[in-house]
């Protein structure tokens, strides 16, 4: 065990993201969970590791806050200043510590957290004669974001090495002052200002953006295109027409699923990083929330297609800071109106600065070359949610992989394939033919169109 003393604690609401995950968590399934096994880049020893674990938690309140569990009603947040945290010692000996840090990896993450009792953090190290092979640190998703995570990195590594004493103080806002600060009128006013444009967006989208039911319910398929044809078209796109590679390639799965579909826009929910508000840049906690954009293509060109998904996007992310409760609220009484609402679920999740493009352009010919390189896998998935979610992930060798999870009753394995390729194309024909329109001719099917004889590749 090793303890821990920090500043704060306290009982309060969640934030808004938090609830936003733990909505997530109730609905669809077991906990998401983050983190994994890492190798140290230098000898360490286990004190080394107990000692990097009472620094971080003693640091950050998020890391040494359990739940108050209160029946249909949300959760409080239990934050301690001191305390006991677990910390798993394996001595590999004559055993693989290769494969007992991913045994222990699996057990951390398959084990459901116990809210109340548990804090959100489980941390072993794996030795080898006494020098940690591997430290496994999971932690639940109410306690971090990719964010946090690479802001509790930095805040590691940029220790004092001799003392380990931290560069500087805490300056982030904690999860309980950030839960207090958004019951006051300012957090408020920009809730009600972005409940009233979700609800324009939900009045004027395309009401059934997947279509009827055409398959068999056979669960959820999740697929991954790989693509470096993809990757490089989105830099240059990025570098031509002075945006960010985020909205480079948010515009071509725009113009893809557009032209898939036959909609003349899409509206989809991203994932949107609050990091860029005051006090939230360096916060060891999550600030994530989905809030809704969408993207009308019609009639528009290639280049156009760009521009609107960049204006779109700024608009997305100042609303991007609600409370989820008033959200449900303003889904439930348009839906009464309008029947059940279908959208898109959208997360880049890419760890390159996605601010501009960088290194020389590529050209046509290398572009085109790349084409040949594109590949599809099929991913092994357990989930039970709905609907159909595109995620967008950097890829081995300078590719970027889109990955697309879909209800099985909705798209095919073939429509799949179809859809995510025509995502491919767009951003292809985007940064070679700007000036196209969105609806040129092209070979991959449409929805409803899909030769059922189509070959799919299947990657071990």
């Amino acid at each position: 065990m090793v303890g821990f003393h920090g500043d704060g604690d306290g009982v309060g609401e969640l934030t808004w993201s938090q609830a936003n995950l733990w909505q997530g968590m109730t609905l669809d399934g077991p906990p998401i969970s983050m983190g994994g096994k890492v190798s140290p880049p230098t000898p360490l020893t286990a004190d080394d590791v107990a000692e990097t674990v009472r620094f971080t938690v003693s640091r950050h309140q998020s890391l040494r806050t359990k739940l108050k569990l209160r029946g249909d009603k949300p959760p409080l947040q239990v934050c301690v200043s001191s305390g006991e945290m677990p910390l798993e010692v394996i001595e590999a000996g004559d055993d693989d510590p290769d494969a007992l840090a991913e045994q222990v990896e699996k057990r951390y993450r398959n084990t459901p957290f116990d809210y109340e009792n548990e804090f959100p953090v489980r941390t072993a190290v794996v030795l080898h004669n006494g020098i940690a092979r591997w430290v496994v640190t999971i932690y639940l998703h109410l306690a971090m974001d990719m964010g946090a995570l690479d802001a509790l990195a930095n805040d590691i590594i940029s220790r004092d090495p001799v003392t380990g004493d931290a560069a500087g103080p805490v300056t982030s806002i904690q999860p309980l002052e950030l839960a207090a600060k958004q019951q006051q009128p300012p957090a408020l006013r920009k809730s009600a200002a972005a409940m009233t444009y979700l609800e324009q967006v939900l009045r004027v989208m395309p009401l059934r953006q997947f279509g009827e039911p055409r398959y068999p319910d056979e669960g959820q398929r999740i697929l991954r295109l790989r693509s470096r044809a993809a990757a490089l078209a989105i830099q240059r796109i990025a570098a031509t027409e002075s945006t960010s590679t985020s909205s480079a390639v948010l515009a071509a799965f725009a113009v893809g699923v557009t032209r898939y579909t036959g909609h003349p826009n899409v509206m989809a929910m991203l994932l949107v990083s609050n990091r860029f508000r005051p006090g939230f840049a360096d916060a060891v906690s999550p600030v994530v929330q989905m809030s809704p954009c969408l993207i009308d293509v019609a009639g528009a060109t290639l280049r156009d297609a760009v521009i609107r998904t960049g204006s779109s996007v700024l608009t997305a992310y100042k609303h991007a800071y609600y409370d989820p409760y008033e959200q449900d609220a303003v889904y439930d009484r348009v839906e009464a109106e309008r029947g059940q609402l279908e959208y898109w679920s959208y997360n880049d999740r890419r760890d390159l600065d996605r601010s501009a493009a960088v290194g020389p352009m590529p050209t046509d010919d290398e572009i085109r070359a790349a084409l040949g390189s594109t590949e599809h896998r099929w991913v092994p998935t357990k989930s039970t949610s709905t609907g159909i979610y595109l995620t967008v992930l950097d890829g081995p060798d300078d590719t970027v992989e889109f990955e697309l999870m879909a209800e099985s009753r909705f798209l095919s394995e073939n429509d799949m394939v179809a859809l995510t390729t025509e995502i491919e194309t767009a951003a292809v024909r985007t940064a070679l033919e700007p000036d196209l329109a969105t609806d040129f001719p092209g070979d991959s099917p449409k929805s409803g169109e899909v030769d059922p004889g189509r070959e799919v590749i299947h990657h071990v």
